[in-house]
């Protein structure tokens, strides 16, 4: 058992390294990092969202349920603030998810 969640704690820490290394240069040069007036209400949110699920990511390699919860929950308000708001979803925000339900995994097989 214990060796199955060393794997699943490898592969949540392994996309987890793979997704920061791929959306802090993106963030960053996505014009100004903070809110904007020129940008859309949408994509101001999105810019709230970002930096909270990567402190997420960062998170996660030294407490993994909190790490998780930090990425799964700004990312589910942000969807559903662009159902509400009638945008279309940005799908490729939902990758961070991954990472974090392995995380969350990981860290309740430990407990049991």
């Amino acid at each position: 058992m214990s060796n199955k969640i060393n794997k699943i704690k490898l592969v949540a820490r392994l996309s987890d390294l793979i997704l920061l290394i791929l959306i802090f240069p993106f963030y960053f040069g996505y014009r100004s990092p903070f809110p904007n007036k020129d940008l859309s209400f949408f994509e101001n949110i999105w810019l709230i969202i970002i930096p909270i699920f990567l402190a997420g990511l960062l998170i996660a390699f030294k407490r993994e349920r909190l790490g998780a919860y930090t990425i799964i929950i700004p990312i589910l308000l942000g969807l559903i603030v662009s159902i509400i708001s009638n945008n279309n979803p940005a799908i490729l925000m939902v990758l961070p998810i991954i990472p974090a339900v392995l995380f969350l995994i990981s860290s309740y097989q430990k407990n049991n």
